[in-house]
């Protein structure tokens, strides 16, 4: 196997049956080009980069690859982060202690969450998004020191090995604290009444088609058209949220052990979203990118196939979460592993049967 570095696939070509791609074409940032065949191609861009590349193939189809049916870029979809409300309780330590993250001896960090009982799912018409607790100031008091430090070493900071390494010690150093010293911090300023309890969540999104991507008339430095991304939310994400922190609170009021002050922004009646920095340190969603080649028994329903497949090409496959045609709310690298191991088989057996 050869593997090509600092090699971006610019051009999907089909044959000119429009039934499966003749060759690919490879350009490099120095104007380098290579045309690349293969008897079976994998697209694993990701969920906004799989859907340009087919786009943007419009010489033998005029809409792109796969597109006959407009569904190409549609339904993005993200787990998209939010505060459902203030829980008023006596002891907040205690409740958000018994829900933090913690590292099993020997194993990865675990996380608690709440999440809706299928009957309440059922009987509330919503979706199956998580809940869980955090400790903190007023969140109108805006982000910490220390949480715009974070911030700035991940976003801001090139990319280069020095910083790339000054980011991975600063955070190995919080991680440590985390660990270590948060519970004992948090614990003396909840009593002092210096933090309060907030109910947060990693909702899943409904799929809705006008969440897309389409093309844009911009150029990158490679002169592909850039993606333009139009993520839109659906009544019925906010309304999952509303009948979360409701249900959590009737539930708390049943134990005696507290109410649930429900966020403000739940009671708008649009779908959209605040933009709250003080959510976590991804306020607006998991960069979980999902749906935007998604998966479907017949050209009608779906981009590609149940072996990942788009429909009508006999050698073109896409792998990864833009297959998705639900997200859920838990981060979507097991079904990404599961899905890519089922196409590798998938691609073994085949290669196999055409072999001389």
């Amino acid at each position: 196997m050869t593997a090509l570095l600092h090699a971006n696939v610019t051009h999907l070509q089909a044959n000119a049956n429009a039934n499966g791609l003749d060759h690919v074409v490879v350009s490099t940032l120095e104007g380098r080009r290579i045309l690349a065949r293969a008897r079976s191609y994998v697209l694993a861009c990701g969920g906004i980069e799989n859907p340009r590349l087919l786009l943007a193939a419009r010489d033998v189809q005029k809409d792109g690859i796969g597109n006959d049916n407009d569904l190409v870029g549609r339904f993005f979809m993200e787990h998209q982060h939010g505060r459902a409300g203030r829980v008023h309780t006596d002891d907040p330590f205690r409740l958000w202690h018994l829900f933090r993250k913690r590292r099993i001896a020997g194993g990865p960090p675990v996380a608690p969450t709440l999440l809706p009982s299928p009957d309440l799912q059922q009987t509330a018409s919503i979706l199956n998004t998580a809940l869980t607790f955090k400790l903190q100031r007023d969140p109108s008091q805006g982000l910490l020191l220390n949480d715009r430090i974070y911030r700035h070493l991940k976003h801001q900071l090139p990319p280069d090995r020095t910083r790339r390494r000054l980011w991975h010690a600063y955070r190995d150093a919080r991680g440590w604290v985390q660990r270590n010293l948060k519970p004992k911090i948090e614990r003396l300023r909840s009593g002092a009444g210096a933090r309060h309890l907030y109910a947060m969540v990693r909702a899943e999104q409904a799929p809705n088609p006008n969440s897309r991507v389409t093309l844009s008339g911009e150029r990158d430095r490679l002169g592909m058209l850039k993606a333009s991304l139009r993520w839109q939310l659906s009544d019925i994400d906010k309304q999952t949220v509303s009948a979360l922190a409701e249900s959590l609170g009737e539930e708390l009021t049943r134990l005696g052990a507290g109410r649930v002050e429900k966020a403000d922004w739940l009671e708008d009646p649009s779908p959209e979203w605040p933009l709250d920095p003080t959510v976590s340190k991804h306020p607006i969603g998991g960069y979980h990118h999902m749906g935007t080649t998604r998966m479907g028994s017949t050209p009608r329903t779906g981009v590609v196939d149940a072996d990942g497949r788009v429909h009508g090409y006999h050698n073109l496959y896409v792998a990864g979460s833009s297959v998705f045609p639900t997200g859920g709310w838990a981060n979507p690298t097991l079904t990404i592993l599961a899905l890519v191991h089922r196409l590798a088989e998938h691609l073994d057996d085949r290669l196999r049967q055409t072999d001389p």
